[in-house]
């Protein structure tokens, strides 16, 4: 339990410093799929630990993945 109560402590100090560093990239790579995937799921981790938890699930997890990285066809 003492990881978690750390994590919770550290938690809102990285994700500034996360939202600070997407702010700062320059746009062609702020608009890498990579990198709308990962703040993606990193903001509705963050809402969902401010409302008290709840983790991102597989199915929002594969939309998610889906939408950035959809399938192309050959």
């Amino acid at each position: 339990m003492q990881e978690e109560e750390r994590a919770r402590q550290v938690f809102p100090r990285v994700l500034a410093r996360f939202e600070a560093a997407l702010q700062a990239l320059p746009a062609e790579q702020a608009g890498h799929p990579v990198t709308l995937a990962l703040a993606e799921l990193v903001a509705i981790r963050a809402e969902r630990l401010r409302r008290g938890g709840g983790f991102v699930t597989l199915p929002e997890l594969a939309d998610i993945l889906d939408r950035h990285f959809p399938a192309t066809s050959a």
